[in-house]
């Protein structure tokens, strides 16, 4: 009865990590169904928010094209712009010809619409721009923003920060140089060091013995006593450790699987397009079981572990009986076997 609700508990945790991925998917679907739903009503604003959501549940390209298309009639053209590029970039072959044309025209309708800001200022110095940082100067290219008013600020070490206030219009494009002044020099007050303690006079200095500790000996001593070293823990627990998260990576390995697999299992898909959804599949198959064998072994050494602490040294004092390891052996400063090989030595 014992064994078989070990193996029920075991059961339980390895299949926990795949009933959450699916309970994530049937949660992401239903943000995005809700979302299609406002989205046809004309609240595009929580329309954007359930799309938002469903991509944090279930990444995949395909969710940018209706955040894109939402965006765009928000007027947020910037990014708008970056959703139907991401979903164009990633989709790849698997975009059909219809989804490909909305989105190229898209796109040419946006970059119509944003503007572009070249910021110059000092080497080194960092940029935000409505409050968000863009990274340091120099920038890898010009700033795609939306039309209307932003703020830039710019920020060095040893200077002071400086603000630009810009009104943008529609398809501008232009260039912002920014000069950074230095800070004034600050006055440094120096202030001598406390006066030592006396210096301690010729002679010997009297030093108060340290008091005698009472040995425990007998049944005392033994029953203090622990058996194992605690070497054997650690590594135990390293083992254990190591393993639930070899697990943790295959488990997410299977669930970015099952996400490629149900971007190509699209209707009318060619030989090409269903041999390799045949390989994801495979390939998903494997990274799942591996998950499973690492889930169980990690389990497995974590309750020896468990076990093992109850009769582990944690304090150095294994220095006779039937211990765990052999009188004599090697340490280290900190009490730590030498491991060498799988043996001690």
């Amino acid at each position: 009865m014992t064994r078989a609700a070990v193996m029920l508990l075991l059961g339980v945790l390895t299949l926990a990590p795949r009933a959450s991925a699916e309970e994530a998917w049937d949660e992401a679907r239903q943000h995005y169904e809700r979302g299609r739903s406002l989205e046809a009503e004309g609240n595009l604003a929580d329309a954007l928010q359930e799309y938002q959501r469903a991509q944090e549940l279930r990444p995949t390209f395909r969710l940018h094209l209706p955040q894109g298309r939402v965006c765009r009639g928000l007027g947020r053209y910037r990014e708008a712009l970056e959703h139907f590029q991401t979903f164009l970039r990633e989709g790849g072959e698997v975009i059909n010809a219809a989804e490909r044309d909305e989105t190229t025209a898209a796109i040419a309708e946006l970059e119509a619409r944003v503007s572009r800001i070249d910021v110059r200022t000092i080497d080194g110095a960092t940029i935000s721009i409505d409050g968000v940082d863009l990274g340091t100067a120099p920038l890898s290219g010009p700033v795609v923003l939306d039309p209307g008013s932003h703020r830039i600020d710019v920020r060095l070490d040893g200077r002071r920060t400086a603000s630009r206030e810009l009104l943008l219009e529609r398809g501008q494009m232009g260039t912002v140089e920014i000069d950074l002044e230095a800070e004034p020099a600050s006055s440094l007050v120096v202030t001598p060091p406390p006066a030592g303690p006396e210096p301690l006079g010729e002679g010997p200095t009297e030093v108060a013995p340290e008091p005698e500790r009472e040995p425990v000996s007998g049944d005392g001593a033994r029953r203090g006593r622990r058996r194992v070293h605690r070497a054997w823990f650690w590594s135990l627990l390293a083992l254990s450790t190591a393993a639930l998260a070899g697990g943790v990576v295959f488990g997410a390995l299977a669930v970015g699987s099952q996400g490629d697999f149900d971007d190509l299992d699209v209707p009318g898909r060619s030989a090409a397009q269903e041999a390799e959804l045949q390989r994801v599949r495979d390939r998903g198959y494997r990274y799942a079981n591996g998950a499973d064998a690492m889930i169980f072994s990690g389990i497995g050494l974590g309750l020896a572990t468990l076990v093992l602490g109850f009769f582990t040294d944690f304090r150095g004092e294994v220095d006779g009986g039937p211990a765990l390891i052999p009188a004599g052996t090697p340490t280290l400063d900190d009490g730590a076997a030498v491991f060498w090989r799988g043996g001690v030595r």
